[in-house]
């Protein structure tokens, strides 16, 4: 097994909190909420700060091609609408020495083209003063045209990397050289309509946007350096300010003051690094006396720009709310778990938890993949109404999140996540005042998925630095997705358990796999027996409210198929779902109606007494964690897939019986309203699909009380057919419901690092 790199945005997150009280004065030992999220700041010197993005639009034929140059072949041209490159085997542009590049303010090479007879882009760059050389270049990355030659690439500048000791990027970038390749003996030509060095940190409108800074977001705004901003604030006497500061482009220290109009004292004096990452403080606001003030944050250095991320104010609360942690272990099927019968000590925290809580036997992922099942997850929306289905889409922001209800109703909401579909890219950082992305954890460098490790401390060293405060935390694990790296200790101890091992066809390679993913599925359980410990320890343990699940699980051959996003059968659907909250839920309580993750948001919701959006689709099931209402073991769970060759399936999960069913490729819940509506006569409502017609298509019926491995399909049958019936009928009421709530998704650019990302997972072909 390959170490895991040191993450350079762990520091980050292991100091997220830096305590100043403000005139010394001791902060109450009371509850705090949030109780304002952003500020109005006023710039002094009142200036437009000029775009940082750089943007050669070719299109116009106007553009200015002083400093361009073209290594070997042709120079650059412009022609008919573009900067042409023509030559032999490959050819090359560098971008003007002077452009001003910086790697802290460009983060993604943006490039519009046409393509003849290439293939390939090789990047290489050079620092000032320095050569182009070899150990500052990329591997040669696909280009992928469409028909016509076309296509538009992205490329974070955070991915180009050094070799054999050559400096990142990062550490140094004044040109880049852009080199197109085709085959032996090719004569490749090539036609740019834009080139862009695009900044995450332009504002395109007044108001707070997305900064990043080492992978971890934050909304926000930036100030160009030298300078101030300042705000009004109207505080009560004990109130206190959450903030944190990053610098940005700078080339030397960033000194800052924090200060109220009026107050000799500072709130708070510091220099920031060139290098560093976010900086939080929390600060109080006692020096104010509980009357408006003007908060002024001063800024000095000789470039670059300062970060201001997150602003909170916080107040003390009579309301309890307390943390709530939610721990997603990716790719975790729920038979891989002595808690539901799996003969191997793989979760000796997970039994902790679940004698001290309540066990859902039969919970459900909305997918058999991570995108559209966590989409559901924090969404409580189906996937054909979220309408996430693909790696290409990503959630609307018309959205409504759990993450957002918590934050509207004070909650600190804060993401740690390790999986790109759990995050940004999937548009599911929506409602978090903090997103730590899998690039915080050095995603793109990882060998391994045991990201439990990673996360660890930070989630530990939030829940104590935010211990009087209402936090919420999700927290998304890879471990144990693909490929499995187990540590080798884990290998050995389970290897010689006496116990029998499920069979897995496919030999003994397949069922070494199986045993590698046993090992990481204890990994990340020692990850959860230190979080548990940790609660114990900082006496948060019986307030916490803590649950535990999973997106989906992973074939091991039961039904021909391994890995996961390959069907809707139990091996790749079935997941863990166990909460805790000592003294409000039952400890060591067992439930085997069906629930799906689209259930938990609203219950969470319902279990803190905080009312659910009408639009959501799950059901709050607080009632019945609580032991103050039956199961509901007559109202089934649906699931979909859409596979990788556009095929799409629905599993509909009852209290006994299992359906599954195919859907037109071209279902989309729009397509599907009006395909309906048009088949419907005058003046009567659409027809309901059947076994043999319409939009849905009963494929298998399985029994799960006596076909648990979903063997002996029934349809045909009397009773087969009879249950079908029935859960088709259920089916098409929650697609009717579905497209009345359907979002218009938006569209997830995968730049290089992602793809190179999706590629190690296994999501898309090497």
């Amino acid at each position: 097994m390959r170490p895991l790199p040191r993450c350079p945005a762990l520091p980050a997150l292991l100091a997220l909190l830096v305590l100043n009280a403000g005139c010394g004065e001791r902060v109450p030992p009371a509850r705090y909420a949030v109780v304002q999220r952003e500020l109005a700041w006023t710039a002094r010197p009142e200036r437009p700060d000029p775009p940082l993005s750089l943007t050669w639009d070719f299109s116009d034929g106007a553009a200015d091609l002083a400093g361009f140059t073209s290594p070997g072949g042709s120079p650059p041209v412009l022609r008919d609408g573009a900067l042409e490159l023509a030559g032999l085997d490959r050819v090359a542009l560098r971008t003007p020495k002077d452009a001003g590049l910086n790697p802290d303010l460009h983060h993604q090479l943006v490039f519009e083209l046409h393509g003849e007879d290439v293939t390939h882009l090789r990047l290489r760059w050079r620092g000032t003063d320095e050569p182009f050389d070899e150990g500052r270049s990329t591997p040669g990355l696909p280009l992928e045209l469409d028909r016509n030659g076309d296509g538009v690439f992205s490329l974070p500048i955070s991915d180009l990397r050094g070799v054999r000791h050559a400096r990142d990027a990062s550490e140094g970038l004044v040109q880049l050289e852009l080199a197109f390749e085709g085959g032996p003996g090719s004569r490749p030509l090539v036609r740019i309509q834009r080139l862009a060095l695009v900044s995450g940190f332009d504002q395109p409108s007044p108001g707070p946007t997305r900064l990043e800074r080492h992978g971890i977001a934050r909304r926000g705004t930036a100030l160009a350096l030298p300078g101030m901003l300042s705000a009004e604030l109207a505080p009560g006497p004990d109130d206190r300010l959450r903030l944190a500061l990053a610098p940005a482009g700078a080339s030397g220290p960033t000194r800052v003051v924090v200060q109220l109009a009026g107050v000799s004292q500072p709130l708070a004096e510091l220099a920031l690094a060139p290098d560093a990452g976010w900086r939080e403080l929390s600060l109080s606001l006692a020096p104010a006396h509980g009357q408006p003030c003007q908060l002024q944050i001063s800024a000095e250095g000789e470039d670059g720009l300062l970060l201001l991320g997150s602003p909170l104010r916080l107040a003390p609360s009579d309301r309890p709310r307390p943390p709530v942690v939610l721990y997603l272990e990716d790719t975790l099927r729920a038979d891989r778990l002595s808690v539901y019968g799996h003969p191997f000590p793989t979760d000796p925290a997970l039994r902790r938890l679940a004698a001290e809580g309540v066990v859902w036997e039969r919970a459900y992922g909305a997918s058999s993949w991570t995108r559209p099942s966590v989409a559901s997850l924090l969404t409580s929306l189906d996937p054909l109404a979220h309408g996430v289905t693909t790696h290409l889409q990503r959630l609307a922001p018309a959205a409504s999140t759990l993450a957002e209800r918590l934050a509207d109703a004070g909650w600190i909401t804060v993401s740690l996540v390790t999986n790109y579909h759990g995050g940004a890219w999937a548009g599911l950082d929506q409602g978090f005042d903090v997103a730590a992305e899998p690039t915080a954890w050095g995603a793109s460098r990882l060998k391994s998925t045991l990201t439990s490790a990673l996360v660890a401390e930070p989630l530990e060293r939030l829940l104590q630095e935010h211990r009087d405060e209402a936090l919420f935390v999700h927290v998304h694990t890879l471990d144990p997705h693909e490929p499995y790296q187990p540590p080798g200790e884990l290998l050995y101890s389970l290897a010689r358990t006496s116990a029998a091992r499920p069979p897995i066809p496919g030999g003994r390679e397949r069922e070494d796999e199986s045993l590698s993913y046993d090992a990481e599925v204890l990994h990340n359980d020692a990850r959860l027996g230190a979080l548990l410990q940790a609660l114990d320890a900082t006496g948060r343990a019986d307030d916490t409210l803590l649950l535990f699940l999973s997106d989906h699980g992973e074939a091991f051959g039961e039904h021909g198929a391994f890995r996961h996003r390959q069907s809707l059968f139990e091996e790749e659907l079935a997941v863990p779902w166990v909460l805790r909250w000592p003294g409000r839920l039952p400890a060591g309580a067992r439930l085997s109606s069906p629930v799906g993750l689209v259930d938990v948001a609203p219950t969470v919701l319902g279990l803190l007494e905080l009312p659910a959006p009408a639009a959501w689709q799950g059901r709050d099931l607080s009632a019945v964690l609580r032991g103050e209402a039956p199961a509901p073991r007559d109202e089934p769970v649906l699931a979909h897939l859409t596979d990788e060759q556009g095929r799409q399936t629905l599993a509909v999960m009852g209290a006994r019986y299992k359906l599954l069913a195919a859907l037109p490729a071209q279902a989309t819940p729009t397509a599907l309203a009006a395909q309906a509506a048009q088949d419907a006569p005058p003046g009567q409502s659409a027809p309901a699909s059947s076994q043999d017609g319409g939009a849905l298509v009963a494929r298998a019926l399985y029994d799960l009380d006596q076909d648990p491995g979903e063997q002996t399909d029934l349809l045909g049958t009397p009773p087969g057919d009879a249950a079908a019936a029935a859960l088709l009928a259920w089916a098409e009421a929650r697609l009717a419901q579905g497209r009345r709530l359907a979002l218009d998704t938006e569209s997830a650019p995968m730049d290089e690092a992602t793809r190179r990302w999706m590629v190690e997972m296994g999501y898309l072909g090497r």
